[in-house]
């Protein structure tokens, strides 16, 4: 994984600060992005208001552009995010209802997906892409072994 500099530097140019708890868990997630070793996956969760955004944007802004896909599973959502797109584009998912097929656009260097409003996630969506990256990396591990970061409220039962 390539950064622009190491998760210990604190200022990020135009992003405010994060404080206390977020940069633990962002040291923490820019960490795990960096070991090649085990997992692979990681959930980010927050309530609205929390802070996911900018943390994510944060992410975003140390890694190297060229590794990355940002991506969420709706047009809003993609707006907030630094360089996003919707994961339908990025990855070619064809769309209920239209016959049409659209190639993929996503990096050929992908090391780290960032999948955001993750509790909209069509679970044939994730498939989709789980079965395309195990076939571009000829890797059969979750996601051909890329890091996958999910972002998303915490799914709280209907009562």
């Amino acid at each position: 994984m390539s950064f622009h500099y190491s998760p210990e530097q604190s200022k990020v140019e135009h992003l405010p600060k994060l404080r206390g708890a977020q940069r633990s868990v962002y040291n923490s997630i820019l960490k795990k992005l960096k070991d090649k070793n085990g997992s692979r996956i990681i959930f980010l969760s927050g309530p609205s208001g929390s802070g996911k955004t900018l943390l994510l944007n944060h992410i975003i802004n140390v890694c190297d552009k060229d590794v990355l896909e940002i991506t969420s599973t709706n047009n809003s959502g993609s707006t907030l995010l630094k360089n996003s797109r919707t994961l339908h584009s990025a990855f070619g998912i064809p769309i209920v209802g239209k016959h049409e097929w659209t190639s993929p656009k996503y990096s050929s260097n992908l090391e780290v997906l960032i999948i955001d409003d993750v509790n909209s996630l069509n679970i044939s969506d994730a498939q989709y892409v789980d079965n395309l990256l195990r076939e571009k990396f000829r890797a059969d591990v979750p996601f051909g072994g890329i890091a996958v970061l999910l972002a998303g409220n915490p799914m709280v039962p209907e009562m």
